[in-house]
């Protein structure tokens, strides 16, 4: 699977998580500081200066067509790849 973190329209890296490394990456967005985390295959933002934190509150996710977004700040995480979950399939 493949993450891509964007601020607005500027890709500001992209990630294999199958193979990444644990690792923090700090990014300053519209209003303050965002700390995106890679850990165990999974991403998700542990850190933002945003004042409702839904992101934050989203956890790590490690499966395809879940993006992660902080709208605060402008943050958007893509992840794609073959691993999607679904809860119910109508």
């Amino acid at each position: 699977m493949k993450a891509s973190i964007y601020h607005r329209d500027n890709l500001i890296k992209e990630i294999d998580l199958n193979t990444a490394d644990d690792e923090i990456i700090s990014i300053t967005g519209d209003h303050g500081l965002v700390k995106v985390e890679i850990k165990d295959q999974k991403i998700g933002i542990v850190y933002s200066s945003c004042p409702l934190q839904y992101c934050v509150h989203m956890g790590f996710v490690d499966f395809a067509n879940m993006p992660i977004i902080c709208m605060y700040n402008g943050i958007f995480i893509n992840i794609e790849g073959d691993n999607n979950s679904f809860d119910i399939a109508i």
